[in-house]
């Protein structure tokens, strides 16, 4: 039952992380709040700041289910390790992309090898935790978001 909660739990985390993620940095600005309504294509520094977003969730949640199975799976260790050098590096991009900084994309670009190696890790879980398989897909995801920035 616990077991089914969690991935209840993550899945919701990270389609609301993602879902909510532009709305809220669009409404912070005056006269930004309506662009959903207008449907306006998201800039790639919006697209990179909705994946930091949901990679924050993930990557918590991440860390989280490792710390409670490494008993069961001692491997889960460098999961968890490899989940928090993201979201160390994933912060600063969040908020790089979030003030709209010149700096982004060369920051962003000295990322990508962290991002990849969280998505390798994640990759060699996934079969047996949805959470992993979730985290690798969004590590992914931004990989190419920063691509996008250039």
């Amino acid at each position: 039952m616990a077991m089914q909660r969690r991935e209840l739990l993550i899945g919701a985390g990270a389609a609301i992380a993602t879902a909510t993620a532009g709305r809220a940095l669009a409404s912070e600005h005056a006269g930004h709040g309506n662009h959903a309504a207008k449907k306006t294509r998201p800039t790639p520094r919006t697209i990179v700041f909705d994946n930091a977003i949901a990679l924050r969730a993930l990557g918590e949640m991440c860390i989280a289910f490792c710390l409670d199975n490494i008993p069961e799976d001692p491997s889960l260790v460098d999961c968890a390790r490899t989940a928090k050098e993201m979201l160390a590096v994933n912060g600063a991009i969040e908020q790089l992309a979030a003030m709209d900084s010149p700096r982004l994309m060369e920051v962003a670009k000295a990322t990508v090898s962290v991002y990849d190696n969280c998505q390798k890790i994640c990759e060699k879980h996934e079969a047996h935790h949805k959470i992993c398989r979730q985290c690798a897909k969004q590590c992914a995801e931004m990989k190419i978001a920063i691509a996008a920035l250039t």
